[in-house]
């Protein structure tokens, strides 16, 4: 289910959080298990309890912090990404993915955030108050559910913005009023209206590669997302060649990796690349590139080359 656009998959495992690109959508690493699925009546909830099996969680090693069991229910923290396989049973079935609080359906008051997916119809996108508000949203695609065979529905949301996709194509985004998210704190799971479905799969992740869509790059290190990795960088020039060399160390001096030849007026940024595949590094990873002098390289000198950032002298390092 996943989809990826013009870049080789393996391409999004060396990237740098400047670089992030939510083209390619997360999705549980499963292992030959069979997945369980439940049916929705017509007018139910069901908040299936998620796999965390997504590769960010499985990549953090422990369990997240965000993601809390709540009796029956499970609880997660926004912000969020979200996803689960719906199976429409019908021409017109309808399934909808759901963000709540009090955990209340249509003609109950919920109060649940709700984004929309239909077998015949495309007219419905974001809602609030479990179909009764209409937040202000802009509209990307317009794809359908395929009847009889197991879709992916997804979201990704923070308290001021959420996206969504049917089968990994954007639908639309939103950017939400106050009190059109109930909280902070959330119920996910999935509702129904008129129709019955199935669903399966479902799971949560806070994978920076979909949740830079409703976060800035600030936002996602002040929560945790990344496991930072501090990298000192001692330069050498070669004025004939007009080439760098530069050794990298970790903050206790430690080799980490050398490279010979580098063009000096290569970008910041693809240094950057290089350095995350020699180290082999992955999007889970924020790598800060230091100074000998304690001088941090931050990502607004990632388009300067190397030996304006590096401060080398052309007549010498």
């Amino acid at each position: 289910l996943a989809q990826v656009w013009g870049k080789p998959a393996a391409f999004m495992d060396f990237m740098h959080p400047m670089d992030l690109d939510c083209k390619r959508l997360p999705f549980p690493t499963l292992t030959g298990e069979k997945l369980q699925d439940i049916e929705l009546k017509p007018h139910s909830l069901v908040f299936p309890t998620p796999l965390l099996k997504m590769p960010h969680e499985l990549h953090l090693g422990s369990a997240p912090d965000y993601v809390q069991k709540d009796g029956d229910r499970t609880r997660v923290t926004l912000p969020i990404y979200c996803r689960a396989e719906v199976l429409p049973l019908a021409a017109d079935t309808e399934c909808f993915l759901i963000a709540t609080q009090n955990c209340r359906g249509w003609g109950q008051g919920g109060d649940g955030l709700t984004v929309s997916s239909g077998v015949n119809r495309t007219d419905f996108t974001f809602r609030s108050g479990v179909f009764q508000g209409f937040p202000r949203v802009t509209r990307q695609g317009s794809p359908m559910l395929r009847s009889l065979e197991w879709n992916e529905l997804s979201m990704v949301l923070s308290e001021t913005l959420a996206s969504y996709w049917i089968n990994g194509m954007l639908v639309a985004s939103c950017k939400l009023e106050p009190g059109e998210v109930p909280a902070a704190e959330l119920y996910l799971g999935l509702t129904s209206y008129s129709t019955a479905y199935r669903v399966r799969g479902f799971d949560v992740s806070r994978d920076p590669a979909v949740l830079q869509r409703v976060c800035t790059l600030q936002e996602m290190r002040q929560l945790g997302v990344f496991k930072e990795k501090v990298v000192t960088c001692t330069a050498q020039w070669d004025e004939s060649k007009s080439e760098v060399c530069i050794s990298c160390a970790n903050l206790a001096g430690e080799h980490l990796a050398k490279f010979q030849a580098l063009q000096a007026y290569m970008p910041l940024q693809s240094f950057r690349r290089l350095l995350m595949q020699e180290l082999k590094l992955t999007r889970h990873h924020d790598v800060r590139l230091v100074l000998q002098d304690g001088t941090l390289l931050t990502e607004g000198q990632d388009e300067k080359p190397l030996c304006t950032v590096l401060a080398l002298e052309l007549s010498g390092a």
